[in-house]
């Protein structure tokens, strides 16, 4: 019998500015061409159940970049950066104010991938400190897939309430929470005027490009 043994994939040459993971078939680095997205809070809590997309790929990409770069068959990675959003508007159309923005240091965000046309789907969460890049997420595909996966927002939420300095005292649970790194709340809304934003960077690998970092 005749054993074939397992080889690793060989790196063709490296893309200049990409420190991404080669793997066979790929044809570019991973996807860092969605522009910086500003979020202001909401007090709907993420679910597929309250059907809230505050950010979709099927409607929120530049005409520059095209929904064809999220067909996949065989992987999706996902990560995103967090960063002060002190001017401009959120994508809810709020105007973001430059002081509120600096009451937090961690965000989590809730992401979902879903073939077009399909219903709500699993929705995955990770989280990240300010200006540092999260753990990248792996999401799920299907198979035999041509068509362009659409990539939602469903929520995003900050630790503003550790900023005691800010908000006050602490109960001593939020205590623990902010100690251990793990407190998360809706980003505050001012109804009546400029709020807090947080800017996000989205970046994504498929099995055509290099895997995330």
């Amino acid at each position: 019998n005749t054993h074939t043994i397992p080889t690793t994939p060989v790196d063709p040459g490296t893309i200049a500015g990409c420190n991404g993971v080669y793997r066979a078939g790929a044809s570019r680095c991973y996807f860092t061409e969605i522009p910086k997205i500003q979020f202001n809070g909401t007090s709907l809590t993420a679910s597929a159940v309250n059907n809230v997309q505050i950010w979709s790929s099927a409607t929120g990409l530049p005409s520059s970049f095209s929904p064809n770069n999220f067909v996949t068959d065989g992987s999706f990675s996902v990560r995103f950066k967090p960063t002060i959003a002190s001017t401009g508007n959120s994508q809810q159309g709020r105007v973001c104010s430059g002081p509120q923005a600096y009451n937090w240091s961690r965000v989590r965000i809730h992401l979902m991938l879903r073939r077009q046309g399909e219903s709500l789907t699993t929705i995955y969460t990770t989280s990240a400190s300010l200006d540092a890049y999260s753990t990248k997420i792996n999401l799920p595909v299907l198979s035999g897939t041509t068509a362009p996966y659409v990539l939602e927002v469903m929520g995003i939420e900050s630790d503003h309430r550790c900023k005691t300095e800010v908000y006050g005292n602490l109960s001593t649970a939020e205590k623990a929470a902010c100690t251990a790194g793990n407190y998360w709340a809706s980003i505050p809304l001012n109804t009546g005027g400029p709020t807090a934003c947080v800017a996000v960077n989205l970046e994504f690998a498929t099995d055509s490009t290099y895997d995330l970092p």
